[in-house]
């Protein structure tokens, strides 16, 4: 089980996030770990644990439940990206032109006869390319994790591909196990009674003596809670070490021979490199190769060009930072390190260093042909053509913190990188990199995303890729120089101010007029105490006004150029706020919940508050208010084992919990009242679900979102849309009602088509900004079929020199079009139109 105590000892539990602006202005080393602790602590039980089975018994309950079709415009819901996303040239260091980067990969899978196949692993599941990364299809949406660490072909057989869910580097969703795919990585077979379930993994290896068989190929799983093996293609498990095993290889001649890093300890772990000679059954350490040191994650290669060489890439416990680069003889019997002259380890010249979070960013690979050729990644990349004795910088263009680098098996000229910005390829081994991200939607929303009522436009802060936002294109742009984007409130009267809370760091950034980003949080002591998320509410009436909680609550009235503490500490004197809402239809009345079950409120706009201490403490996540009546509040919690949902119908006199009383025990992030309707849906670690009968009974559903983590549940009265934010899979929509027509790929709004507004749309798509007026969805959907393609554009430009579009809507008064998704199950009979209102 995963408990605070053993995440606190242990540097092996690495964090999700690095801030270009954090690294190298706010010396937040500590913070990259901010996440992965975060992620056990809302989740975390009355014990302070997350029991093995908790979170799969979550899933497993979660999609037991029925399943149902509503009656909305769009019968599911819709991916609207990043499936791409642009970041602005200053974000990291001035290198990132117009890559199109996307978020965290973790492993990478060519396919060992055909280059153009590759599977990758990522926090947002397999996702599988037959174009060498021009067109990408996720194929594991329904799996208990959208997590996954590592990702293999048999070498063998390449009809057999293995995955291992639970990916170790963010520590931000739970695994189950391995799964197998026999189709090449299209579909896959969850994993049976596995004891994996739980845990996160590191890497997989497919024994290749034995490999090609669907029942008796030896698997191997590196996980933080030790190595295992498979002798039946993944159907059983038993542990073969303890502890963290972070890496797992075998020699390239001989099959028997096997190597893998095993750490064990908490304050003060040992590590060694250990080796198996019997196929991966017993094992043994190897000497130590760092004498007198302290270390925490390594990660091993090896070379065909040199098969009785192994390297090792070691990180250090205390600070995290690079140890060095050793090769291991095994010939000899003998450890050897080499000098890596020229890795720089500070943060002087990032992103041009291998960092200070080798716990969390770290790769290795040795090329196939020589073993003189190293790649070394942390932050940055270096690469040696001496056998490690020196190093130099490369891939400068590649988004930081690297996680995998792999060669092609039929060409080694081609190789692979995943880092935190997606995957890139170099068809020259190496010296030039090229993205492949459009269409990989795998970036993960932290809470508080946010869109204008227009409809417009759509912000959300990212893990590792800044804030961004949406215009129509699934390729978003980029917002915020905060490396990891939080909290966003936006001015509804005007939406070019924007106000961002960073992630980690207790600092709130205001923008205005796409001008400078200028920090905004002057009046908020950075010793108070302050979570994760950070929350900051703008008041739905009055735009100069914003709230944002630490410990007490604060608020604004001039735009942040100020702020003030309206209350005293609102917990039980240690934790701090997580949520905080004001009421829609009437902005006296603000309610504010916590990490350790307390929940305030106010009827006079801030002069007096009341405080409720709740007996069985929680974490609240959101606090939802009816916009209707300001007196009926929902306030959802992640906490195992406690209540999950709050409810007071005369504003908090009274509560109750019978509105989840029926739900299974799956951590909730966020509500939201359906207009016009008695629906409620809730946003879980597993989809969203939904209520149309106060929560006497929960349905899975709509259809169509993958079972990942749901932060936010957003609403839009301009277009009647609901975007929904996951921890994975970027955004998603859904249509509840009919919208206005307007004139299709008429995007300034003129009355006619014009070659400007087939521009527009292109540079749209391509993720640059419209000119101010322009509205690229739904106006630049010329063909209605509710998204934005390249077809759109040529369309509106045929139109626009007279050639006919018989059978599209370019030119017309048209609707949004509805889009039909099919859930793959049965419907129920029930049907609910809600009518879309305020």
């Amino acid at each position: 089980m995963i408990t605070m105590q053993s995440f606190a000892g242990s540097a092996l539990f690495a964090a999700c996030c690095v801030s270009s602006l954090g690294a190298q202005e706010r010396g937040d080393g500590e913070a990259r770990r901010e996440n992965a602790k975060a992620y056990i602590e809302q989740r975390a039980n009355a014990s302070g644990v997350i029991p093995d089975d908790a979170l799969y018994n979550a899933w497993r309950d979660v999609t037991s439940l029925p399943r149902t079709a509503f009656a909305f415009a769009d019968q599911g819901w819709r991916s609207v990206g990043p499936a791409g996303l642009t970041l602005a040239q200053e974000a990291f260091g001035g290198v990132y032109a117009a890559e199109i980067k996307s978020g965290r990969i973790n492993g990478i899978a060519i396919h060992p006869q055909n280059g153009r196949t590759i599977l990758i692993g990522s926090q947002g599941g397999v996702w599988r390319t037959t174009t060498a990364g021009h067109l990408w299809s996720a194929t594991t949406d329904d799996h208990c994790s959208t997590s996954i660490g590592s990702v293999k072909y048999d070498p063998v057989n390449a009809s057999l591909a293995y995955a291992l869910t639970g990916e170790a580097n963010g520590f931000t969703q739970i695994g189950c196990g391995v799964i197998r795919s026999g189709d090449g990585g299209q579909n896959w077979i969850a994993p049976g009674n596995s004891p994996l379930v739980g845990s996160h993994g590191y890497e997989l290896l497919i024994d290749r003596a034995t490999a090609g068989s669907i029942s008796n190929t030896k698997v191997l799983a590196a996980t933080n809670r030790g190595l295992y093996l498979s002798v039946n293609s993944g159907a059983s498990w038993v542990q073969v070490l303890d502890g963290f095993v972070t890496s797992v290889v075998q020699h390239p001649t001989v099959s028997n021979i096997m190597y893998a890093n095993r750490s064990v300890g908490g304050g003060s772990p040992t590590t060694a490199v250990h080796r198996s000679i019997n196929g991966g059954v017993t094992w043994a350490p190897l000497p130590a190769f760092v004498p007198g040191g302290v270390v925490a994650r390594v990660t091993l290669a090896v070379t065909a060009s040199a098969p009785d060489l192994l390297f090792a890439l070691a990180g250090n416990f205390s600070d995290r930072s690079f140890i060095g680069v050793f090769r291991w003889n095994n010939g000899t019997g003998q450890w050897f390190q080499t000098a890596s002259s020229g890795v720089e380890t500070t943060g002087n010249n990032y992103p041009y260093t291998i960092g200070r979070q080798m716990d969390y960013d770290q790769a290795l690979a040795v090329d196939p042909r020589t073993p003189n050729r190293i790649w070394i990644g942390g932050v940055g990349a270096y690469f040696s053509q001496d056998g490690g004795q020196s190093f130099q910088t490369t891939a400068n263009n590649i988004h930081v913190d690297w996680h995998h680098i792999g060669f092609d098996p039929s060409d080694p000229d081609h190789m692979v990188a995943g880092t935190d910005g997606g995957f890139f390829q170099s068809y020259d081994g190496g010296r030039i990199w090229r993205a492949s991200n459009v269409g990989l939607a795998i970036t993960q929303i932290y809470p508080g995303m946010a869109v204008h009522p227009s409809g417009q436009w759509l912000y959300a802060g990212l893990q590792d890729n800044n804030a961004i936002y949406f215009t129509g294109s699934p390729v978003w742009n980029n917002l915020s120089f905060l490396g990891d984007g939080g909290w966003i409130a936006v001015n509804p009267t005007n939406p070019s101010t924007i106000f961002v809370t960073h992630s980690f760091a207790g600092f709130i950034t205001r923008r205005i007029n796409g001008g400078k980003e200028m920090e905004a949080g002057t009046g908020i002591p950075q010793n108070d105490r302050h979570g994760l998320p950070r929350p900051i509410i703008m008041d739905p009436t009055a735009p100069s006004t914003l709230y944002y909680g630490t410990q007490r609550l604060f608020r604004t009235t001039n735009e942040a150029a100020q702020w003030s503490a309206i209350t005293t500490d609102a917990t039980r004197g240690s934790g701090f706020i997580t949520t905080i809402a004001v009421a829609p239809s009437d902005p006296n009345v603000i309610y504010a919940g916590t990490n350790d079950g307390v929940i305030i409120v106010t009827y006079d706009g801030g002069s007096s508050f009341r405080q409720f201490v709740f007996g069985t403490q929680r974490r609240f996540s959101r606090i939802t208010v009816d916009p209707n009546d300001p007196l009926h509040a929902i306030a959802t919690a992640t906490t195992l084992g406690a209540p999950k949902m709050t409810e007071t119908r005369d504003g908090a006199q009274t509560f109750n919990t019978s509105i989840g009383n029926s739900l299974p025990d799956v951590p909730v992030h966020t509500s939201f009242f359906v207009p016009g309707s008695p629906m409620i849906m809730i946003g879980t670690d597993y989809g969203v679900l939904t209520t149309v009968n106060g929560g006497m009974n929960w349905l899975q559903g709509p259809p169509g979102l993958p079972n990942t983590i749901v932060h936010d549940l957003v609403y839009s009265p301009a277009s009647g849309t609901v975007f929904a934010a996951t921890f994975a899979r970027g955004a998603y929509a859904i249509r509840l009602g009919a919208t206005p027509a307007v004139r299709r790929g008429d995007v300034d709004n003129d009355g006619i088509l014009t070659a400007q507004d087939a521009l527009t749309i292109q540079r749209g798509i391509v993720g640059i900004h419209p000119p101010p007026g322009s509205i690229l969805y739904p106006n630049g959907d010329a063909n209605c079929d509710g998204r934005l393609t390249s077809a759109d554009p040529m369309l509106v430009l045929r139109g626009a020199v007279g050639l006919p579009t018989t059978g599209t809507c370019a030119g017309t008064l048209a609707a949004v079009a509805s889009r039909s998704q099919s859930s793959g199950h049965d419907p129920t009979t029930m049907h609910i139109m809600p009518s879309v209102g305020q």
